[in-house]
């Protein structure tokens, strides 16, 4: 057998290495939904961390209202968020909340979902001395949050 026979074998005998298309495209496809998934449930528990986030914040801001409304000489709550700081007990530090009156759609009229919907803020409103509400964004199920107030239902 001649040295060309036997090199000709032993190409034959080689098994070509690496990954067929195929096979890497089947590789790309599952870590395409491995990916989707993680992302999705991200989004899911960072939504539901920033509406818990809301609801502490209404939920210090009430605590916060009812401190007033017991120092309140005229046994009210406060007309506007400036109010607030007329007690140092009642002041809202580190709270962004905002006046009702102060948060107008497009055409003018206050009290719409794109008002809030940035989660940032809580809106406040009082609609007698005794009651109003506050309005936060739940991002779980991209609705308004509304926590009445007072002694009495509005």
């Amino acid at each position: 057998m001649s040295s060309l026979d036997s090199r000709l074998k032993n190409i034959h005998r080689h098994k070509p290495t690496g990954f067929t298309i195929v096979e890497l495209l089947i590789v790309i496809v599952v870590i395409g939904i491995l990916a989707t998934i993680t992302i999705v449930a991200y989004n899911g528990v960072q939504n539901r961390s920033k509406t818990s986030s809301q609801q502490a914040l209404i939920s210090q801001t009430l605590k916060k209202l009812e401190v007033y409304y017991s120092l309140s000489p005229t046994g009210a709550y406060p007309a506007t968020v400036s109010n607030f700081a007329d007690f140092n007990e009642s002041k809202l530090d580190g709270v962004n909340i905002i006046d009702w009156t102060s948060v107008p759609d497009a055409l003018g009229n206050p009290w719409t979902m794109a008002s809030f919907s940035d989660g940032k803020r809580i809106i406040y409103r009082r609609i007698t001395t005794n009651c109003g509400t506050l309005d936060a964004y739940d991002y779980q199920n991209s609705q308004r949050i509304t926590k009445n107030f007072g002694p009495v239902t509005c």
